[in-house]
C-alpha cells in the first residue's frame, strides 16, 4: 500500500516538472518567433 502511494507521489512530481518544462519551452519558442 505504501509503495503505491510513493509511486503515485513521484509520478505526480515528475508530471508537474515535465509540464513546467514543456510550457517554458513553448513560451521561449513563441518569444523567439515573435
Amino acid at each position: 500500500m505504501m509503495t503505491k502511494t510513493v509511486f503515485v507521489a513521484i509520478s505526480l512530481c515528475v508530471n508537474i516538472i515535465l509540464y513546467r518544462f514543456v510550457t517554458q519551452i513553448a513560451i521561449d519558442a513563441m518569444a523567439a518567433i515573435c
